[in-house]
């Protein structure tokens, strides 16, 4: 049986270099966090449902916003078989193309599905900005 302590490891992994192909503005490379039929709902903003609507949404940002440094952080993970449920806080650098920039935080909620290839993948989740009004990633969606 795979631990708590193992399945965080590797969820905060996968959330690591999803940052990081914001930061590059890698569609592919942030797709590969999200099951296939994955459900975003982004703060202030209607939901994401599956890969296409995702792709549409982080090409979109990626024409209009500069990503730099971000990170996840784990306050609860609850592990049954093979769902994780997953709750912590955000911070991530963001801003427009041309210059400026925030640092966008807030918490999430993310229900997490080890697929059949062993590879634990998002598959719903909720982010709410702390920042009170709509911020710039929440303006440009």
């Amino acid at each position: 049986m795979t631990s708590v302590a193992a399945v965080q490891a590797e969820i905060e992994d996968r959330l690591r270099r999803h940052v990081e192909a914001l930061a590059r503005h890698d569609t592919d490379g942030a797709l590969q966090l999200f099951a296939k039929d994955a459900v975003l709902r982004p703060a202030n903003a209607e939901p994401l449902r599956g890969v296409a609507a995702l792709r549409e949404f982080f090409e979109r940002a990626f024409a209009a916003m500069s990503f730099g440094d971000g990170r996840f952080f784990t306050e609860e993970l609850y592990l049954y078989d093979s769902m994780a449920f997953h709750f912590g806080t955000y911070e991530l650098s963001a801003g427009p193309i041309d210059g400026g920039g925030i640092r966008e935080k807030g918490s999430f909620a993310i229900v997490w599905r080890r697929d059949r290839d062993g590879v634990w993948r998002y598959r719903r989740g909720v982010l709410n900005s702390s920042r009170g009004s709509a911020s710039a990633l929440e303006r440009e969606s």
